[in-house]
Protein backbone atom coordinates (compact mmCIF):
# COMPACT_ATOMS: atom_id res chain seq x y z
CA UNK A 1 0.00 0.00 0.00
CA UNK A 2 2.83 2.05 0.94
CA UNK A 3 4.89 1.75 -2.49
CA UNK A 4 1.20 2.80 -4.24
CA UNK A 5 0.79 5.88 -2.30
CA UNK A 6 3.84 6.93 -3.76
CA UNK A 7 3.25 6.07 -7.40
CA UNK A 8 -0.12 7.66 -6.72
CA UNK A 9 1.32 10.70 -5.63
CA UNK A 10 4.21 10.80 -7.82
CA UNK A 11 1.85 10.15 -10.68
CA UNK A 12 0.13 13.40 -9.37
CA UNK A 13 3.19 15.44 -8.76
CA UNK A 14 4.27 14.83 -12.71
CA UNK A 15 0.70 15.96 -14.00
CA UNK A 16 0.28 19.00 -11.54
CA UNK A 17 3.69 20.46 -11.05
CA UNK A 18 6.73 21.14 -13.26
CA UNK A 19 9.96 19.68 -12.62
CA UNK A 20 13.42 20.91 -13.50
CA UNK A 21 14.13 19.80 -17.12
CA UNK A 22 10.67 20.11 -18.30
CA UNK A 23 10.05 22.31 -21.27
CA UNK A 24 7.27 25.11 -21.59
CA UNK A 25 7.12 26.34 -25.04
CA UNK A 26 10.37 26.58 -26.14
CA UNK A 27 12.38 26.94 -22.54
CA UNK A 28 13.69 24.22 -20.57
CA UNK A 29 13.26 25.06 -16.97
CA UNK A 30 17.04 25.01 -15.30
CA UNK A 31 16.19 26.23 -11.88
CA UNK A 32 13.27 26.64 -9.26
CA UNK A 33 13.71 30.25 -8.08
CA UNK A 34 11.45 30.03 -5.25
CA UNK A 35 7.63 29.59 -4.02
CA UNK A 36 4.46 32.08 -3.32
CA UNK A 37 0.87 31.22 -2.05
CA UNK A 38 -0.32 31.53 -5.75
CA UNK A 39 2.53 29.96 -7.77
CA UNK A 40 6.15 28.30 -8.09
CA UNK A 41 8.55 30.47 -9.80
CA UNK A 42 11.46 28.97 -12.41
CA UNK A 43 14.52 30.26 -14.63
CA UNK A 44 14.03 28.80 -17.62
CA UNK A 45 16.33 29.01 -21.04
CA UNK A 46 16.63 28.66 -24.61
CA UNK A 47 19.47 29.00 -26.72
CA UNK A 48 21.48 31.29 -23.87
CA UNK A 49 17.89 33.41 -23.27
CA UNK A 50 16.53 33.23 -20.06
CA UNK A 51 12.89 33.75 -18.74
CA UNK A 52 11.02 33.46 -15.96
CA UNK A 53 8.53 31.20 -15.74
CA UNK A 54 6.09 31.26 -13.05
CA UNK A 55 3.50 28.00 -12.34
CA UNK A 56 0.08 28.97 -10.99
CA UNK A 57 -0.99 26.60 -8.19
CA UNK A 58 -4.02 24.68 -9.07
CA UNK A 59 -5.71 25.20 -5.72
CA UNK A 60 -4.66 29.05 -5.70
CA UNK A 61 -5.94 29.25 -8.89
CA UNK A 62 -9.54 27.54 -8.26
CA UNK A 63 -9.98 29.46 -4.70
CA UNK A 64 -8.82 32.95 -6.08
CA UNK A 65 -9.40 33.07 -10.06
CA UNK A 66 -9.49 37.17 -9.63
CA UNK A 67 -6.17 37.38 -8.18
CA UNK A 68 -4.81 35.70 -10.99
CA UNK A 69 -6.59 37.38 -13.54
CA UNK A 70 -5.48 40.81 -11.92
CA UNK A 71 -1.89 40.09 -12.17
CA UNK A 72 -2.29 38.78 -15.70
CA UNK A 73 -4.70 41.97 -16.93
CA UNK A 74 -1.19 44.54 -15.25
CA UNK A 75 1.26 42.65 -16.63
CA UNK A 76 -0.25 43.03 -20.18
CA UNK A 77 -0.95 46.68 -19.44
CA UNK A 78 2.87 47.40 -18.85
CA UNK A 79 3.84 44.85 -21.92
CA UNK A 80 3.36 47.94 -24.07
CA UNK A 81 6.54 50.02 -22.16
CA UNK A 82 8.86 48.05 -22.91
CA UNK A 83 10.31 49.54 -19.90
CA UNK A 84 13.49 46.86 -19.14
CA UNK A 85 12.34 48.23 -15.55
CA UNK A 86 9.34 46.03 -15.27
CA UNK A 87 8.70 42.52 -16.08
CA UNK A 88 7.85 41.85 -19.70
CA UNK A 89 5.01 39.37 -20.68
CA UNK A 90 5.92 37.30 -22.77
CA UNK A 91 2.30 34.84 -22.80
CA UNK A 92 0.52 32.47 -20.79
CA UNK A 93 0.66 28.57 -21.16
CA UNK A 94 -1.11 25.41 -20.25
CA UNK A 95 -0.33 21.67 -20.43
CA UNK A 96 -2.78 18.70 -18.74
CA UNK A 97 -3.59 20.46 -15.18
CA UNK A 98 -0.38 23.23 -15.50
CA UNK A 99 -1.17 26.52 -16.19
CA UNK A 100 0.84 29.67 -15.43
CA UNK A 101 2.52 32.79 -17.51
CA UNK A 102 6.25 33.76 -18.82
CA UNK A 103 8.09 36.97 -18.21
CA UNK A 104 11.47 37.91 -19.34
CA UNK A 105 14.60 37.92 -16.91
CA UNK A 106 15.80 40.32 -14.93
CA UNK A 107 19.73 40.36 -14.51
CA UNK A 108 20.66 41.60 -10.79
CA UNK A 109 20.25 40.64 -7.24
CA UNK A 110 17.56 41.55 -5.49
CA UNK A 111 17.98 44.09 -2.10
CA UNK A 112 16.87 40.99 -0.03
CA UNK A 113 19.64 39.70 -1.16
CA UNK A 114 22.32 42.02 -1.10
CA UNK A 115 20.86 42.78 2.24
CA UNK A 116 20.23 40.11 4.16
CA UNK A 117 23.14 37.67 2.48
CA UNK A 118 25.73 40.38 1.09
CA UNK A 119 25.15 42.53 4.05
CA UNK A 120 25.39 45.38 2.27
CA UNK A 121 24.02 48.71 3.88
CA UNK A 122 23.21 51.61 2.27
CA UNK A 123 24.00 55.62 3.44
CA UNK A 124 21.22 57.76 3.37
CA UNK A 125 22.19 59.58 -0.08
CA UNK A 126 22.12 55.57 -1.68
CA UNK A 127 18.51 55.48 0.30
CA UNK A 128 17.59 58.84 -1.42
CA UNK A 129 18.93 57.34 -5.09
CA UNK A 130 16.52 54.32 -4.64
CA UNK A 131 13.57 56.20 -3.46
CA UNK A 132 13.49 58.88 -6.37
CA UNK A 133 14.09 55.74 -8.63
CA UNK A 134 10.75 53.78 -7.15
CA UNK A 135 9.16 56.97 -7.27
CA UNK A 136 9.70 57.55 -11.15
CA UNK A 137 8.54 53.59 -11.55
CA UNK A 138 5.34 54.30 -9.69
CA UNK A 139 4.88 57.63 -11.63
CA UNK A 140 4.55 55.44 -14.75
CA UNK A 141 2.23 52.63 -12.75
CA UNK A 142 0.23 55.24 -11.39
CA UNK A 143 -0.44 56.95 -15.05
CA UNK A 144 -1.82 53.55 -16.67
CA UNK A 145 -3.78 53.49 -13.87
CA UNK A 146 -2.02 50.73 -11.86
CA UNK A 147 -1.11 50.42 -7.84
CA UNK A 148 1.72 47.94 -7.20
CA UNK A 149 0.81 47.14 -3.46
CA UNK A 150 4.19 45.15 -2.66
CA UNK A 151 7.35 47.49 -2.89
CA UNK A 152 9.74 45.44 -0.62
CA UNK A 153 13.23 44.51 -1.24
CA UNK A 154 12.37 40.61 -2.25
CA UNK A 155 10.30 42.66 -5.21
CA UNK A 156 13.20 44.91 -6.17
CA UNK A 157 16.01 44.44 -8.10
CA UNK A 158 19.74 46.13 -8.74
CA UNK A 159 21.59 45.65 -11.57
CA UNK A 160 24.24 48.33 -12.18
CA UNK A 161 22.87 50.81 -10.00
CA UNK A 162 19.31 50.45 -11.77
CA UNK A 163 16.32 49.13 -9.69
CA UNK A 164 13.49 46.96 -11.49
CA UNK A 165 10.15 46.09 -9.69
CA UNK A 166 8.59 42.50 -10.09
CA UNK A 167 6.28 40.76 -8.95
CA UNK A 168 2.79 42.39 -9.79
CA UNK A 169 0.66 39.81 -7.71
CA UNK A 170 -1.08 41.89 -5.61
CA UNK A 171 -0.60 45.05 -8.33
CA UNK A 172 -4.71 46.45 -8.92
CA UNK A 173 -6.41 48.93 -11.07
CA UNK A 174 -7.14 52.14 -9.48
CA UNK A 175 -10.03 53.06 -7.96
CA UNK A 176 -11.65 55.99 -5.64
CA UNK A 177 -12.30 53.43 -2.98
CA UNK A 178 -9.73 50.82 -1.92
CA UNK A 179 -6.83 51.29 -4.39
CA UNK A 180 -5.69 54.21 -3.81
CA UNK A 181 -2.06 55.50 -5.13
CA UNK A 182 -1.33 55.96 -1.31
CA UNK A 183 -1.42 52.46 -0.61
CA UNK A 184 2.11 52.44 -2.59
CA UNK A 185 3.35 55.53 -0.86
CA UNK A 186 2.76 53.75 2.60
CA UNK A 187 4.78 50.85 1.02
CA UNK A 188 7.11 53.17 0.04
CA UNK A 189 7.78 54.84 3.24
CA UNK A 190 7.98 51.07 4.65
CA UNK A 191 10.68 50.06 2.39
CA UNK A 192 13.00 53.44 3.67
CA UNK A 193 12.61 52.53 6.98
CA UNK A 194 13.69 49.34 6.49
CA UNK A 195 16.66 50.41 4.91
CA UNK A 196 17.64 53.41 7.47
CA UNK A 197 17.01 50.61 10.10
CA UNK A 198 20.48 49.43 8.98
CA UNK A 199 21.63 52.05 10.34
CA UNK A 200 20.35 52.06 13.76
CA UNK A 201 22.53 51.76 16.89
CA UNK A 202 21.18 48.34 18.07
CA UNK A 203 23.56 48.60 21.48
CA UNK A 204 21.01 51.62 22.75
CA UNK A 205 18.84 48.88 24.78
CA UNK A 206 16.63 51.80 26.36
CA UNK A 207 15.40 51.96 22.16
CA UNK A 208 14.09 48.68 21.78
CA UNK A 209 10.71 48.95 22.93
CA UNK A 210 9.96 52.22 20.86
CA UNK A 211 8.25 52.67 17.42
CA UNK A 212 10.64 53.09 14.53
CA UNK A 213 10.35 57.08 14.55
CA UNK A 214 11.80 56.82 18.22
CA UNK A 215 14.45 54.45 17.47
CA UNK A 216 15.81 56.00 14.13
CA UNK A 217 18.57 58.87 14.20
CA UNK A 218 16.14 61.38 11.61
CA UNK A 219 16.16 64.76 11.39
CA UNK A 220 12.83 66.81 12.16
CA UNK A 221 12.65 66.77 8.01
CA UNK A 222 12.79 63.27 7.75
CA UNK A 223 10.28 62.09 10.24
CA UNK A 224 7.79 64.25 8.78
CA UNK A 225 8.25 62.98 5.79
CA UNK A 226 8.11 59.72 6.91
CA UNK A 227 4.91 59.83 9.10
CA UNK A 228 3.68 61.87 5.38
CA UNK A 229 4.03 58.56 3.76
CA UNK A 230 3.15 56.31 6.18
CA UNK A 231 -0.15 58.33 6.92
CA UNK A 232 0.75 58.58 10.60
CA UNK A 233 -0.71 61.38 12.80
CA UNK A 234 -2.95 62.84 9.41
CA UNK A 235 -4.47 65.52 11.10
CA UNK A 236 -0.80 67.00 11.52
CA UNK A 237 0.62 65.05 8.23
CA UNK A 238 -1.47 65.71 5.48
CA UNK A 239 -1.32 62.66 3.52
CA UNK A 240 0.54 63.04 -0.16
CA UNK A 241 -1.84 62.64 -3.28
CA UNK A 242 1.14 62.35 -6.35
CA UNK A 243 4.06 61.10 -7.11
CA UNK A 244 5.19 64.52 -8.11
CA UNK A 245 4.43 66.05 -4.81
CA UNK A 246 7.02 63.88 -2.73
CA UNK A 247 9.21 64.29 -5.44
CA UNK A 248 9.16 68.16 -4.65
CA UNK A 249 9.35 67.82 -1.23
CA UNK A 250 13.17 65.37 -1.78
CA UNK A 251 14.43 68.05 -4.08
CA UNK A 252 13.44 70.60 -1.86
CA UNK A 253 13.70 69.91 1.73
CA UNK A 254 17.02 68.53 2.89
CA UNK A 255 15.74 65.09 3.46
CA UNK A 256 18.12 62.12 3.34
CA UNK A 257 21.23 64.28 2.01
CA UNK A 258 23.45 63.24 4.54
Amino acid sequence: MVVLNRIRASWYDKRHHLALGDTIKQYTLIKKLGEGRYGMVYLGSYLNKKVIIKQLKREAFLQSPEKIKFEIETLKAIADLKDPRFPIYKGKFKREYVCGFILDYKEGDTLEHIINYQKVKYTKPEILNFTFQILDMLEILHSKNIVHKDIRIPNLILNNGQLSLIDFGLARFINNTKYKVELDFWYLGDFIIHLLYDLYDKKDKSLFDKPWYKQLNLSEKELFFLKRLMRINSHSHPKYESVDEIRKDLLLGDIFSI
